[in-house]
């Protein structure tokens, strides 16, 4: 690589480039091989989970409507993992297991950019389902009356129901607890609780390496030891978005019943294709032996 060309890539992602390209290449090619191989599994089983999930959500009729809309929002940003983040990302290893310097700072920057902002939309995405989970808990039988599907993703019928219904809460509380409990599904509301903070505990887990990685790097600084633990800590970051999938269907036995019924409808699709073909090339082998058998006038003597 010329100077030119390290300049150039400087002058166009900063000084830094060169300098992490160099302490990538201080670790074995095998590592990056083997993070390729991890990522294109999570790739390919986040956007297959995730399209399965938003296909289900549009029919899963125990969902409210704002529960719903949060939740196909963060299936949309699984699903944007899959299809755009990890491809990123793989192209990234891909560049410095094929020492292709003039691609990756460009690939750099695009798989840091898009990494931030789906990091930060799902981030936020949890904290509103877990905001909205506890206003139901508060609202209870006014939930559903106050909260509906509105533009701003109800962000506004949130606030003044909060704002009309604290003092007639406050009183429900104080006056009618015992016909309160006995109107409500508690059991549901616990339920909804404990799927959100399920979906909050597993986003912490696989957050919680990558996090642990930039806390040693504010450490200990830039070494190569912690860039190496900031790059790989992205697998299990990842790991989030094919995980969410399979925890929703866990959870949430509706939704379940859709992906499965889906799941049956792709496969018998499949099989119809597959017999068909079949069917397809059995007639045209049986039609090509037909054309091969000689007539009867043209047998040999």
């Amino acid at each position: 690589m010329s100077i030119s060309s390290y300049e150039s890539i400087s002058s166009f992602c900063g000084p830094s480039s060169t300098s992490y390209y160099n302490a990538t290449q201080h670790f074995s090619k095998a590592f990056y091989v083997f993070a390729c191989g991890i990522n294109t599994i999570i790739s390919i089983s986040s956007t297959l989970g995730n399209i399965l999930v938003l296909c289900a959500i549009r029919k899963c009729q125990s969902l409210h409507s704002p529960s719903k809309a949060l939740l196909f929002s963060l299936a949309m940003t699984d699903l944007f993992v899959g299809i755009v983040v990890l491809p990123l990302f793989i192209a990234y290893h891909l560049t410095i297991i094929l020492e292709m310097l003039n691609y990756y700072c460009v690939i750099a920057v695009s798989y840091t950019t898009t990494s931030r902002f789906v990091s930060s939309i799902s981030l936020l995405t949890v904290v509103t389902i877990s905001v909205e989970r506890y206003i139901a808990f508060r609202l209870r039988l006014r939930y559903r009356a106050v909260v509906t599907f509105q533009p701003l993703v109800c962000y506004f019928a949130i606030r003044r129901g909060i704002r009309g219904h604290v003092i007639q809460i406050r009183q429900q509380q104080n006056h009618g607890r015992t016909t309160i409990a006995n109107n409500i599904d508690l059991p549901h509301y616990r339920k909804t609780l404990r799927n959100m903070m399920w979906i909050s505990g597993l986003l912490i887990a696989c957050y919680m390496p990558f996090l642990l990685a930039l806390f040693a790097m504010s450490i200990l600084g830039r070494t190569d030891s912690t860039r190496f633990a900031v790059n790989f800590s992205g697998i299990a970051l990842y790991l989030n978005s094919s995980l969410n999938p399979i925890l929703y269907c866990w959870r949430i036995k509706d939704l379940r019943d859709r992906v499965m019924e889906n799941c049956s409808r792709i496969c018998n699709c499949l099989f119809r294709l597959n017999r068909s073909l079949t069917q397809n090339e059995i007639t045209g082998n049986t039609t090509v032996l037909q054309l091969q058998r000689p007539g009867p006038g043209n047998e040999d003597i």
